[in-house]
């Protein structure tokens, strides 16, 4: 099913005349297996038998995870034996999933495959060379000129930094498709017994998002006739970045022949909640706006800890994050593709910033980094 940013559909043209690039469509596609908590829980406790069964199951109501979607059925996972195998249906399924997403994302804002300008693709969960955009180039039947950046080892930080850079884009006349996809559940490695193997196994889901940003003025290779008003597409208006200073350990990847080793530092929470205000704050005052500003905050699906952390420093009442915190529950963390996947939800949802308000979006990533973006009109 796809779901459109905003609706009714409209021509790109339409948007003509605004200031600023516009994200015109976000769609999502995901694997058809569905994991509940209940099955977690069961194939964990045989997994890790040297954990308290009542541990496992705390973890699990504590994650905010209620189902995930998986690349395979859990029972086909615990069959691979290597990361070549895991990689062969990282591959497969990995472009599949992107591949739905972005016929999604063009068909909800009817804009052409032609009219693509530059392709963002964006996984850290498995390795491709050619990357997925020379395989989307060909299955959307793009131009062969269209510009392709992959972007590969960003983490969960990765959606929202290919906002950013599509953003720039647009403003140089591009129009821009965005890509996302993760297979997350493919780094389970059978027999590694460490936490951060096992949080992974309740937190990570698979999908795909892509999204469409069109630049402030639209190519005029667009057909169809320029409407009196500007339909209420969101305008980015900022986006940026910031690298927390010796945190290179609190997330990544071990790489080794084992394949993709989650790493997740318990300090996380911590570093989040001593430097994320201020890096906030001064992200928003640079272009003259502040919290109160900000009316809606889509944060990417990093888990149940996250959320009640950011919600804590950013002085929001608990529960305050319904996009992310549903989003978290119907499908977990999907890495990169998790801040597209919450805006969406968002959008389904009815959930708008509020007059003359803004939408910040944030994301978290290895380095430690966190990248943001910020809307208006949506």
């Amino acid at each position: 099913m796809s779901h459109p940013i905003s609706s009714p559909k409209k021509n790109p043209q339409q948007i003509r005349g605004q200031k600023d690039p516009v994200i015109a469509a976000v769609s999502t596609s995901f694997p058809n297996n569905i994991v509940d908590a209940e099955q977690t829980y069961q194939a964990l406790v045989g997994l890790f038998p040297h954990e308290e069964s009542h541990f496992i199951r705390r973890l699990i109501q504590n994650s905010g995870v209620k189902q995930r979607h998986t690349a395979l059925p859990p029972e086909d996972l615990l069959q691979l034996s290597n990361f070549s195998e895991r990689n062969l249906v990282y591959d497969r399924i990995a472009c599949e999933q992107a591949l739905i997403a972005s016929q999604r994302a063009l068909a909800s804002c009817e804009v052409q495959a032609q009219d693509i300008d530059a392709v963002i693709d964006v996984s850290c969960t498995g390795i491709r060379i050619p990357a997925l955009d020379v395989f989307l180039s060909r299955q959307l039947d793009l131009r062969p000129d269209v510009v392709k950046i992959p972007i590969g080892e960003a983490g969960c930080a990765a959606g929202s930094l290919a906002i950013g850079i599509a953003q720039n884009l647009a403003r140089n006349d591009k129009v821009v498709l965005v890509c996302a996809v993760e297979m997350c559940t493919l780094s389970f490695i059978r027999g590694d017994i460490e936490r951060a193997n096992l949080i992974a196994s309740v937190l990570f889901g698979d999908g795909a998002a892509a999204a469409i940003v069109l630049p402030p003025q639209t190519p005029s290779q667009f057909s169809g006739t320029v409407a009196d008003s500007s339909p209420k597409y969101p305008r980015i208006l900022a986006s940026g970045t910031h690298l927390f200073p010796n945190t290179a350990h609190a997330m990544g990847f071990d790489i080794g022949s084992h394949g993709l080793r989650l790493v997740l530092d318990r300090s996380l929470p911590i570093l989040l909640r001593k430097h994320l205000r201020q890096v906030v704050h001064d992200f928003l005052e640079q272009h003259k706006v502040s919290l109160e500003d900000i009316g809606l905050h889509l944060v990417h699906t990093g888990g149940q800890r996250i959320l009640d952390v950011y919600e804590d420093v950013m002085g929001l009442p608990r529960g305050s994050l319904v996009p992310s915190r549903k989003a978290l529950s119907l499908r977990g963390n999907i890495s990169s593709v998790s801040i597209l996947m919450v805006m969406e939800q968002a959008k389904l949802d009815g959930i708008s910033a509020g007059k003359d308000k803004k939408t910040l979006g944030v994301a978290f990533g290895p380095g430690l980094s966190v990248e943001m973006f910020l809307m208006e009109g949506f």
